[in-house]
């Protein structure tokens, strides 16, 4: 899978130029099936549990900053409702959200499913659940009981998401939606506090990491 990974890679075109959708699909489909191999035939031991760590932080920082990039700014009504569109459609959540609140695009409504509901993969609150069930995976038998420093950051997050009010974050003043783009600028926060405190303490910084596919324009750069 990894091969077809980096020829499907090597073979895109510089400026991926005619309909990007059947170019791109090879490797989206590729893609999937590593994600598939790696969820069900891999052993589940600690290389699988900082696969899980990176993915659960990667997606909660691609969806803390998709929703500060397309929410934060209050629009006019009928863009408003193209944007929340995308949101959803961008994170998979659109017929879900259909199935559940009909048609109307509310903000309140779209915060709650891509950031409070934990029954949805792709909200960020399900990322931190599974991020903190990782990292206590992670902790050595009969250790000492206090919270290390990513358990900690990785816990004031959860606990700042629960704490969240749609009712707040959903309110504009003067064009934008100052309290949603503050609470979820120190979501961002954390998160990079997570992954450093992870990085320090479980990897060596004196190897040089090894890329295992290069694309095409990092070749002909």
């Amino acid at each position: 899978v990894i091969n077809d990974i980096r020829d499907t890679l090597s073979s895109l075109d510089n400026t991926l130029s005619g309909a990007p959708e059947e170019t791109l699909n090879p490797l989206v489909t590729a893609l999937m099936a590593l994600s598939g191999l790696i969820q069900e035939s891999m052993v589940r031991s600690t290389g699988w549990r900082f696969i899980e760590i990176g993915r659960r932080l990667e997606r909660s920082q691609q969806t803390t900053t998709i929703i500060r990039h397309l929410l934060a700014n209050e629009l006019a009504e009928a863009d408003q409702h193209s944007v929340n569109h995308a949101l959803l459609l961008s994170l998979e959540v659109l017929i879900s959200y259909r199935r559940r609140y009909g048609t109307r695009m509310e903000i309140h409504s779209c915060l709650n499913m891509v950031m409070l509901d934990i029954g949805n993969p792709r909200s960020l609150l399900y990322q931190l659940d599974q991020l903190n069930q990782h990292l206590a995976s992670l902790r050595k038998p009969n250790s000492y009981q206090e919270l290390q420093a990513e358990e900690r950051a990785a816990l004031e997050l959860e606990t700042h998401i629960r704490l969240s009010s749609l009712h707040l974050l959903s309110r504009a003043e003067d064009g934008k939606r100052k309290a949603l783009d503050a609470h979820l600028e120190h979501s961002s926060q954390l998160l990079d506090s997570i992954s450093n405190f992870i990085s320090e303490k479980y990897f060596d910084h004196r190897e040089n990491s090894q890329q295992l596919v290069q694309n095409v324009w990092e070749m002909t750069s």
